[in-house]
This record gives structure tokens, sequence and C-alpha cells, in this order.
């Protein structure tokens, strides 16, 4: 069975950790070696974390094998999420409207985008593009320091306010009397016309 070790070398030192800051979890071939970090500080910045193996030959024990991998931690300063999202929005109705959810936090946050309370499946960008429709859109960022979510009401109105319909079926309303009082003044002529010809004839 293998040995892991795990080693924090930081500036020009390297000092082994503590096994009892390790997990340890084997089987008959390997060896899995989880090593806990807890309460991380700015002083952690840029430390090396180094993993290292090794056995012995199965056939010969003066043969050694060894091998290790290394990661480096960056801290950064944790920042809760904040949204800022419009309140209310108004769009015509079929027509998309696209939302903005501004989103800031650190770790940057994971976004998810709600519709009348039901999650919307793949949308996990600051934009999202309605397709015209009435309700509560809903904005929600997480990470690890908490969670927050914002809602914007969609109000969807007809292509036309009733004013503009009042204005074009007044419009349209106007015309159909110009066209019939059009062809009642033509079909009178042709009439008058018709019945001095037939004067003229009698005479």
């Amino acid at each position: 069975v293998p040995s892991v070790t795990w080693h924090k070398k930081q500036g020009n030192s390297e000092n082994a950790i503590r096994i009892n800051d390790v997990t340890y979890k084997e089987t008959f071939t390997e060896v899995l070696a989880l090593l806990n970090v807890d309460d991380l500080t700015y002083e952690e910045n840029g430390a090396q974390y180094i993993c290292k193996g090794g056995n012995t030959d199965l056939y010969d024990s003066t043969i050694t094998y060894r091998a290790e991998r290394s990661v480096t931690v960056t801290v950064v300063e944790g920042v809760e999420p904040s949204i800022s999202l419009p309140s209310t929005s108004v769009v015509t109705s079929g027509k998309p409207l696209t939302l903005i959810c501004s989103v800031e936090g650190a770790p940057p946050p994971t976004i998810e985008w709600f519709q009348d309370g039901v999650l919307i499946v793949g949308e996990t960008a600051e934009k999202y593009v309605t397709d015209g429709e009435s309700g509560e859109y809903g904005c929600k960022a997480t990470n690890m320091l908490g969670t927050v979510e914002q809602y914007v009401r969609v109000q969807a109105r007809p292509e036309f306010s009733g004013g503009e319909i009042f204005l074009i079926l007044l419009i349209v309303g106007f015309i159909s009397v110009l066209l019939i009082v059009g062809i009642l003044i033509f079909v009178r002529t042709n009439e008058l016309d018709r019945r001095m010809k037939e004067a003229r004839a009698k005479d």
C-alpha cells in the first residue's frame, strides 16, 4: 500500500502536515488522503500544499517509487452576493424583453432565473430575454456566503392601447362614411342622367 503525506510550503520553508489534519481512506492498492484546511486567513495566500506518495517495488524492496503533486492556495475576501433588478417593467405583448440582473459577490455567485416561482432551466446568465409574457420574474444569486433574490413584475400590454384603437376605429368609420356618401352621389348622378335622357327622348 502506498504511503501518502501532505506538506505545506510557504516561502522557503516546507513542513509536514499533522496526520490528525488528514483523513485517510485505504484499499488494498490505493490510499486516498483528504486534507482538511479550516479557517484560512490572508496569511495563507500563496501557500503551496504538496501531496507526496511513495511505495516500494513489489518484488524488490530496495526499489522505491515516488510522486508528488501540489496546489497553490489563493485567498480572496468573501463578499455576500447582491442584486440590482428593476421592480416593474412594461412590454408589448408577444415582444421579447431583456431583463438584466446585475450581480456582485465573491466568490462569483451562481445565478438562477424564475418565472412565477418556477425555475427556468438552463438560464444562468445575468441577462434573460422573456417571450413577452406577463408574470413575476425572479433572479437568485448564491455563493458560499449566502443567497439573495429579487423579483420584477412584467406587465404585457396590447400592441395598441385603448385610445389608439378608438382613434383607428374612428378613422376607419370616417373613411367608410365618405365611401358610402361617394357611392350614393354616384348612383344619384347616374339616375338623374338617365331620367334626363328619357325626358329628351320623349320630346
